[in-house]
């Protein structure tokens, strides 16, 4: 059964491109194949940057939209191949997240975003989902 982590960050984009680059090196680094959706193409963007300039001497193959790379960054919430790690910083669960064996729930701190993600943790709660919650933001 999948597992669920919610990961709770304040506003700060940067704050959240740091954990993601730290989080998606350690995982592709122990073989995991990983898929990040983003709420946009300027944050996929970023991201990708971030995994080319964060830490220079690391190198981090990956591609933003679908592909078949161990790292895939998306916009749009299309599955591609992946099946062991989604990072989630959209507002929506995508339908078919539980193909996955972890997922990361991004939720920044503004009043609609902990909102839908209460939701969805209360859903998967009901269902039977192992979840676990992580306050970032101070």
């Amino acid at each position: 059964m999948t597992k669920i982590d919610f990961k709770k960050f304040g506003n700060s984009q940067s704050e959240i491109l740091t954990y993601l680059f730290f989080a998606i090196k350690n995982n592709y680094f122990k073989g995991s194949h990983i898929l990040c959706l983003t709420p946009s193409e300027n944050f996929s963007s970023n991201l990708s940057n971030a995994l080319w300039t964060y830490e220079p001497q690391t190198f981090i193959p990956h591609c933003i939209s679908k592909s078949d790379e161990v790292v895939s960054i998306n916009h749009l919430p299309e599955p591609n191949h992946h099946s062991q790690i989604l990072f989630n910083y959209q507002q929506e669960m995508p339908d078919w997240f539980s193909r996955f064996d972890q997922v990361i729930e991004i939720i920044p701190s503004d009043k609609d975003s902990i909102k839908t993600k209460q939701n969805i943790y209360s859903c998967l709660k009901k269902l039977g989902y192992p979840l676990s919650f992580e306050d970032l933001s101070t």
